[in-house]
């Protein structure tokens, strides 16, 4: 098996995720960009987003499937330490949804969620 930490990581999402899903992550930027080189789905990374645009998300809810990365939940230190005022942004909106995903995989990296119909509908 590869030792290279974005190969790992992202291994599960790219086998199920497809050009009709949203992958929401906030993960370093090196493996944002490896998500985006290796997969046709849309993906939103919280750390690029600017200030107020995480209320907007539900812009994306066309999408078939939203995945949820569990960086989202649980951040990197180092991006925490960096970018205090985004990380604060990213909290806020991962408490709001928090209890509207389900955890589809666990692994060593936080996991994978899928956002739940229900919150579609807010």
């Amino acid at each position: 098996p590869s030792k290279d930490y974005n190969i790992q990581k992202s291994k599960y999402i790219l086998s199920i995720a497809d050009s009709n899903d949203l992958i929401i992550t906030a993960g370093n930027p090196v493996f944002e960009r490896h998500l985006r080189y290796h997969s046709d789905a849309k993906i939103i990374y919280l750390y690029s987003l600017p200030s107020g645009s995480y209320e907007q998300y539900d812009n994306d809810f066309d999408k078939k499937n939203i995945y949820v990365l569990g960086d989202v939940f649980e951040q990197i230190p180092s991006m925490i330490e960096r970018f205090e005022n985004k990380s604060k942004q990213i909290k806020i909106f991962s408490d709001k949804i928090k209890n509207n995903v389900t955890k589809i995989n666990d692994d060593e990296f936080g996991g994978l969620y899928i956002l739940n119909n229900k919150e579609r509908e807010l």
